[in-house]
């Protein structure tokens, strides 16, 4: 399959006319689970202009957790932002993987932030970002959200030093989950072999 074949996502691509969809990299064909379903492990990713999806395809091809993956796609962290305050946060069992440019990275960890602590004051105001839900249940430790890992995809390898200092000072704590960098090919294939997706995938609620 083409990995240039990612779809828009976010109930805002309805309302511009651009319906949006999901693409399945697996190679399946037909009955493969639709996104969002349990055992359909989610792909997002948030990059304006990405540049690597091969050698991303590739590596998660190579994960066994990651078969029949679905994936979303976001021009902006704007767009990423309003799809994750549609989905349920709180006593929730992480079911999406996060895939972003080095640009679009801090936006994001800083909606995950917002989606954990209810604090959006820090976020760039958008009339058309949804309210965030109520928290479901009774979180033990702390809020969880849709995200269950973040990997970021670098164009140039030489930012790579950067980038993971800059996950390790403030990315991870501020997320509060796993950020892992992918400066080449290789480095993308043992991010994405160190990745823990969930076992239970929850629902998501996907506007389409």
């Amino acid at each position: 399959a083409d990995p240039s074949k990612v779809m828009k996502g976010g109930s805002e691509a309805a309302s511009e006319g651009t319906s949006a969809a999901t693409t399945n990299f697996s190679g399946a064909g037909c009955g493969a689970p639709a996104a969002g379903e349990p055992g359909s492990p989610l792909v997002l990713w948030c990059e304006a202009k990405p540049t690597k999806q091969q050698e991303v395809m590739d590596a998660l091809a190579a994960n066994p957790a990651m078969m029949h993956r679905q994936v979303i796609y976001f021009q902006t962290p704007a767009r990423f932002t309003r799809w994750l305050f549609e989905q349920p946060r709180g006593e929730v069992v992480p079911w999406a993987l996060l895939i972003t440019g080095w640009r679009e990275a801090k936006p994001c960890a800083m909606a995950i932030a917002a989606a954990r602590t209810g604090d959006v004051d820090q976020l760039r105001p958008d009339a058309r970002r949804p309210d965030l839900p109520p928290i479901f249940g009774e979180p033990k430790e702390r809020v969880e959200t849709a995200i269950e890992s973040m990997v970021i995809v670098l164009e140039k390898s030489k930012e790579e030093a950067r980038v993971v200092q800059w996950a390790k000072d403030g990315g991870n704590a501020l997320a509060k989950l796993d950020i892992h960098v992918a400066g080449d090919t290789c480095t993308a294939h043992d991010a994405m072999a160190r990745l823990g997706m969930a076992a239970t995938v929850q629902r998501s609620r996907i506007s389409l």
